[in-house]
């Protein structure tokens, strides 16, 4: 291939890239501006961890309530890789109130390069919040606090 087809290539893939994250980070914003709510909703800020590579970057999430009755809530997850690189995804979790705050799980099948699919286990309190994920190629944790 020749140089101007493969610098047209990274130019759209890099628009695509920069149209998800200015999406998200307007909605973070709208977030982070609204009080923290006394559950698990709203935004969420730390880094993520593969215990399988040693890969680690920031993460942030909002956490929006989809269903009441069931406890289904999506998880809007963004976050870095290398420090320049970035992408999000959401997941749908199913959330229990217990005596110690919240737990949620959850599977989301992934595509890409880290693609399968990915389950997820956590607990949170309204300040804090630790979560596990696991997929056949890849493991690790997501620490995250309030904003």
């Amino acid at each position: 291939m020749n140089r101007p087809f493969l610098f047209l290539i990274a130019c759209v893939f890099g628009c695509c890239l920069f149209s998800c994250s200015a999406d998200f980070n307007q909605q973070w914003k709208q977030a982070v501006a609204t009080k923290p709510a006394a559950d698990i909703t709203g935004p969420w800020l730390g880094y993520w961890h593969s215990d399988a590579n040693g890969h680690q970057g920031e993460l942030r999430s909002i956490v929006t309530v989809l269903d009441e009755k069931t406890g289904a809530c999506r998880f809007q997850y963004h976050a870095t890789f290398m420090k320049f690189l970035s992408g999000g995804y959401a997941v749908t979790h199913l959330v229990q109130r217990t005596k110690d705050g919240f737990t949620f799980s959850g599977d989301q099948p992934l595509t890409g390069l880290g693609g399968g699919l990915y389950h997820y286990e956590g607990k949170a309190t309204p300040l804090e919040f630790h979560a596990t994920y696991r997929s056949e190629g890849d493991h690790g944790v997501f620490e995250m606090k309030r904003p």
